[in-house]
């Protein structure tokens, strides 16, 4: 409308002009005859081009009214969904705050376990001795209980945390604990030209991170090149290993079920990890390793549906 403007206004000005000073009738002088058929020749041409372009100009400021009321409507939605979602936030957290409430009451062990694993992490020089250390030291502390109660116990917790489903029969059954676009599978070759270990997600700034299997938490907290790493033991020798979070919401000790929060992603891309290292991408990536016996393996068959690619 804006491009047609000038013109626009042209024509109506000589339409004005014709109207307050409209061609003598036919009855008149030769010469006036031949300026009204020249005025009826004119007007014959400029009324159809006139309707046409008004009936344009209405069909665009009804499809402009659509869009708007459209936009409207979508605006409107988008503020209930974000106040629904700021809603569920809310009550997760709450939900996240009185379970660690309970467990602190229930496990006052909790603190010395932390403390016990940030020691081993100190000492260790890669994941592989980390598992190694952590699984010795079980073995060493499991060697001290004499009390027939306390193993009576631990057995009842067992028996009570046990997953619903091993490890080993979940395969096709988990779901990626993010939400994001995958850079890197198992065992491809990552910017730098070193061999993937596990998979790397791409995920939107504070993401909510779940648990993607039933389990343990064996380790929560900083450690090396990882940075925030959980490792989180699914039993029968099976690890899941979630590094590059922003924050983690679960301590060692605690027991884990599929698809509980455990942390959130930051708002930019950890760049003091080995993550940021082995991928070039500035929002936040969360990378997924699954180890069976302390050596790495390919997490892909235990995704729901096997898929190749992580939710848009």
């Amino acid at each position: 409308m804006a491009s047609k403007r000038n013109a626009l206004g042209e024509l109506l000005v000589g339409l004005q002009r014709l109207e307050r000073d409209p061609p003598p009738p036919l009855a008149a002088h030769p010469k006036d005859a031949l300026d009204a058929i020249r005025s009826a020749t004119l007007f014959g041409s400029i009324i159809p081009m006139l309707k046409a372009e008004a009936s344009a100009i209405r069909h665009d400021l009804l499809m402009l009214e659509n869009v708007r009321a459209k936009l409207q409507h979508e605006k409107q939605q988008l503020q209930i969904s974000l106040a629904s979602l700021n809603e569920a936030r809310h009550d997760l957290e709450l939900l996240r705050k009185r379970k660690q409430e309970i467990v602190l009451k229930t496990r006052g062990d909790l603190a010395e376990e932390k403390a016990r694993t940030a020691a081993l992490a100190k000492k260790a020089k890669n994941l592989q001795q980390l598992l190694k250390q952590i699984a010795e030291e079980k073995l060493r502390a499991a060697k001290r209980l004499k009390d027939e109660k306390i193993k009576q116990e631990i057995a009842r917790q067992a028996r009570i945390n046990r997953p619903k489903i091993a490890f080993s029969r979940s395969k096709g059954l988990l779901d990626l604990p993010a939400t994001g676009a995958k850079l890197h599978e198992f065992h491809e070759k990552n910017r730098v030209g070193q061999t993937t270990q596990g998979i790397f997600i791409a995920t939107r700034k504070q993401a909510q991170v779940t648990s993607p299997v039933d389990g343990v938490v064996e380790f929560a907290g900083e450690f090396r090149s990882y940075g925030q790493l959980l490792i989180v033991n699914a039993g029968e020798g099976y690890h899941v290993l979630l590094a590059g979070l922003g924050k983690i919401d679960v301590n060692t000790g605690q027991q884990l079920r599929a698809g509980e929060p455990v942390g959130q992603m930051g708002r930019t891309a950890a760049r003091a990890t080995l993550i940021a290292a082995t991928v070039d991408d500035p929002r936040p990536v969360l990378y997924i390793e699954f180890r069976k016996q302390g050596r790495p393996i390919d997490p892909a068959p235990w995704w729901r549906d096997n898929r190749k690619e992580a939710r848009k």
